[in-house]
């Protein structure tokens, strides 16, 4: 880590204090108040590291304070002043999430939903700490959002959407699993379907009912005074009894006209 005289630059050591804490006391939420570093080419003698640290929980009597002196074994003295702990039942407390554990954190998200991730999370805490409110292990599910985005925006071909989406179309134009169709500038949107789906609509759609279905608060409002984004999908029973409803093409756009969802549906 850098560092700037006797203080780390970046606030990631708070991160690797908070874990090694937590491994013998899990049940308060630890955040840091002041820190000391030994400057590079010191010979002063005294401590290599130290800081001080209090519970978050607004009544918790609870502090520690950490001390490194030996450079070699990096052993850390741990001290703990206070009572015990006390934390009121409806509060819940979690540091931020930072460094390696954040990047960790992200990359789970690329793969699975946010409160999945969140629920996996909570069933794997000790019933101990999850009775204190302590939610380290376990950041909310909007800070969970806000990181799946940012690892998503992070895998998109270009910084603009809308050429990281043709880019993304050109490529999926060798496939056979192509599902971006059509791409619309302005207003925003984007159709979506496969050669499978088409295939499942004309089997379904002789015998069942075909019906559309709108859902907003999926995609976020793009800025200045545009209408918010809808998802658009036609959807056809399940060829499999008591499955759920299959989307066979999907619309995504934030012009919610007759003219627009007409053009989505003479489109496929």
């Amino acid at each position: 880590m850098r560092q700037h005289k006797r203080r780390f630059k970046s606030l990631n050591w708070t991160s690797v204090m908070a874990t090694g804490i937590r491994s013998v006391h899990p049940h308060c939420c630890f955040v840091f108040k002041s820190h000391s570093v030994r400057t590079v080419g010191s010979k002063r003698k005294g401590s290599l590291f130290s800081c001080v640290g209090y519970c978050r929980f607004d009544d918790c009597p609870v502090e520690v304070e950490v001390d490194i002196e030996d450079e070699s074994s990096l052993k850390a003295v741990v001290t703990f002043r206070g009572e015990k702990a006390w934390h009121n039942c409806e509060e819940l407390k979690h540091r931020p999430v930072r460094a390696d554990e954040r990047d960790a954190l992200a990359n789970a998200l690329t793969s699975k939903l946010p409160r999945s991730v969140y629920l996996d999370k909570l069933n794997k805490l000790d019933d101990t700490v999850l009775a204190s409110g302590n939610r380290d292990q376990v950041p909310s599910t909007g800070v969970m959002k806000t990181l799946s985005w940012q690892a998503r925006k992070k895998l998109r071909k270009h910084s603009n959407e809308m050429i990281s989406l043709r880019k993304m179309m050109e490529e999926e134009l060798e496939t056979e699993e192509a599902v971006i169709k059509k791409i619309i500038a302005h207003p925003k949107g984007v159709m979506l379907w496969s050669n499978k789906t088409i295939d499942l609509f004309h089997d379904r759609c002789r015998e069942d009912i075909v019906y559309v279905d709108a859902t907003g608060s999926i995609v976020k409002k793009a800025k200045g005074k545009t209408s918010p984004f809808y998802v658009y999908e036609m959807v056809v029973r399940n060829p499999f009894k008591g499955s759920s409803p299959v989307p066979v093409a999907t619309y995504i756009t934030n012009d919610h006209t007759i003219a627009s969802i007409s053009f989505f549906l003479g489109h496929f």
